[in-house]
């Protein structure tokens, strides 16, 4: 999962992403709304978190944003405060925060409850597991792919990409995004690797739109699966 962290609370901002990085996160953070909102250009997330007691970061302003774009709204958002009032969290929830949280709640609470929020938001893929997308049924087990009775094989990236985008079907994901996601940002997100990576899995598994499913890119920003009806 790929999370977002606005606030000006240095100490709080690590003690954050300490924790999301604990649980294989990739976090980015900004000290001003409108940095994040500028990053979201050429970037995408899974996952905010926003500073209530954060001067400048209107929480009214963001989720309204957020949930005006409809590229963004899968993205959940959580606020935390130091001062948790009934009014505070109702005003949080009112501006469309998914939860609010104290600050000076334990480690592992806090641990906890990202855990928590990302079992609901995961692109993780789970070893052993079977995935089905439509007519594709994706298979851990010697990483195969059956497309009703073709039967694809895929090398590990190509799979974990593969998954990646069928989780996130209509979704446009940036480079850097998926470099995170499926390398872990080990390789350059503008690096032929990636590219060539997509180029595989839309050919194996006949990913054009007159099969169904159109695997395409965008310009400046990334790549994008559609389903086609």
């Amino acid at each position: 999962m790929r999370v977002a962290v606005i606030g000006s609370d240095q100490k709080w901002i690590e003690r954050v992403i300490e924790i999301c990085r604990s649980l294989s996160h990739a976090c980015h953070s900004f000290n001003r709304a409108d940095r994040f909102r500028s990053r979201l250009r050429s970037e995408s997330f899974d996952f905010l978190i926003i500073d209530l007691d954060c001067h400048g970061a209107s929480v009214h302003e963001i989720c309204g944003w957020i949930k005006s774009r409809g590229d963004l709204r899968h993205m959940l958002v959580v606020g935390f405060t130091y001062t948790v009032s009934d009014d505070e969290i109702a005003e949080a929830l009112n501006a469309g925060v998914d939860d609010v949280i104290g600050k000076s709640v334990s480690s592992s609470f806090l641990n906890a409850k990202l855990q928590a929020v990302g079992r609901r938001n995961s692109n993780s893929i789970a070893r052993g597991e079977k995935y089905i997308f439509g007519r594709f049924i994706f298979s851990e087990i010697g990483l195969s792919v059956f497309d009703g009775k073709i039967h694809i094989f895929l090398r590990r990236k190509e799979f974990d990409l593969a998954i990646l985008f069928f989780k996130n079907i209509n979704r446009g994901l940036s480079r850097g995004y998926i470099s995170e996601i499926v390398w872990g940002g080990e390789i350059n997100p503008n690096s032929r690797t990636l590219d060539t990576h997509v180029s595989f899995v839309r050919r194996k598994l006949s990913l054009t739109s007159s099969r169904g499913y159109s695997l395409r890119s965008l310009y400046g920003y990334g790549y994008v699966l559609e389903e086609i009806f």
